[in-house]
């Protein structure tokens, strides 16, 4: 999502304005929050914490989702979008914090540094492949995603 939104809101606007904003939107979350979401996360279950963030995570992709395939005016869809990634961006800074917490629980120090890279190799090469493997069939990819 952190390569598509970006992409869908210069498609609606064609404004390098609103690509800024979107891009801002998915980093300042992490910038800001990422020290003050650790110190909560680490008071509370990790697991809950995991489960209720994928929940929140689905359910604003799926709000996505829906106003997309709506094809709603650019109003509306520009701001779901806005509003969708700062959440998203919110939840995963707290996705984020919890993963690596999480991982301690399963291997002993000496391997949590291995584990911690397969986890995040994993997660960006998975971020990057799906979208370019999804973008075929998206009606919004009209830049010429596939041949």
């Amino acid at each position: 999502m952190t390569f598509v939104l970006p992409l869908i809101v210069l498609d609606l606007t064609g404004s390098g304005i609103h690509l800024s904003i979107i891009s801002s939107l998915e980093t300042l979350p992490f910038l800001l929050l990422g020290l003050p979401f650790g110190a909560i996360v680490d008071r509370c279950d990790v697991r809950k914490v995991l489960i209720r963030s994928d929940a929140i995570r689905f359910g604003g992709y799926a709000l996505l989702a829906a106003v997309l395939s709506a094809r709603s005016n650019a109003t509306v869809t520009l701001i779901a979008i806005y509003l969708v990634t700062l959440v998203i961006g919110c939840t995963n800074v707290f996705s984020s914090v919890s993963e690596i917490t999480f991982i301690s629980y399963f291997v002993s120090k000496s391997d949590y540094s291995k584990m911690n890279s397969i986890v995040y190799g994993i997660q960006y090469t998975a971020g990057l492949l799906i979208p370019l493997a999804g973008g075929r069939s998206t009606p919004w990819c009209r830049w010429g995603c596939w041949p």
